[in-house]
């Protein structure tokens, strides 16, 4: 069990929306415009992920954060506020046959 744990969090850090963040520790100039393109791609949302950069770029002046690991913290943090604030309700259809999946949709 311990094995497939390690494996799990390999793949889970592999593929975290900001792992390509980890590789250089200092913020550079184009962290900003990677991290808000980072946050369309995941479909958060382009007017959400701009307000949550200039949220994130403030409180980062406010805080003197100067690695990429606390930014993107930060970010985590603020997107886990939005969560928070937004009330969530829907449903994951999953199918193995795309007709029985449009079926259950309507």
């Amino acid at each position: 069990m311990p094995r497939i744990s390690s494996e799990i969090s390999k793949t889970r850090n592999k593929f975290s929306l900001f792992s390509k963040f980890q590789k250089d520790k200092l913020l550079d100039p184009n962290f900003w415009t990677e991290a808000e393109e980072a946050l369309i791609q995941a479909d958060v949302g382009v007017s959400t992920s701009m307000s949550l950069i200039l949220a994130v770029r403030e409180e980062v002046k406010k805080k003197n954060l100067t690695s990429k690991e606390a930014v993107v913290e930060c970010i985590k943090d603020n997107l886990k506020g939005i969560l928070k604030e937004t009330p969530q309700s829907g449903f994951l259809l999953v199918s193995m046959e795309w007709g029985k999946l449009l079926q259950s949709g309507k």
